[in-house]
């Protein structure tokens, strides 16, 4: 998520500088590389939300956990 959130970080700063430029000189060059800019952004917050959301089903309920190990346990002594 962090290298995301860098990659992120340096594509704004990328279009905030064309922005600026733009504003000043009109380059047509520039107006498309603002668009790929904001397309790669676009996709590196999709990537986030998606790593976010895998994240979060990832984490374990503690008290979930508990109650399987209590199972486990009981069921160890019940076969013994």
């Amino acid at each position: 998520m962090e290298a995301i959130k860098r990659q992120m970080s340096d594509t704004q700063k990328g279009i905030d500088n064309i922005v600026n430029v733009i504003v000043e000189t009109g380059s047509s060059a520039l107006s498309d590389k603002l668009k790929e800019l904001e397309r790669r952004k676009a996709e590196l917050e999709y990537a986030l939300n998606d790593t976010q959301k895998q994240m979060l089903k990832m984490q374990v309920d503690e008290n979930k956990l508990k109650s399987a190990f209590k199972k486990r346990k009981k069921c160890s002594v019940l076969v013994h």
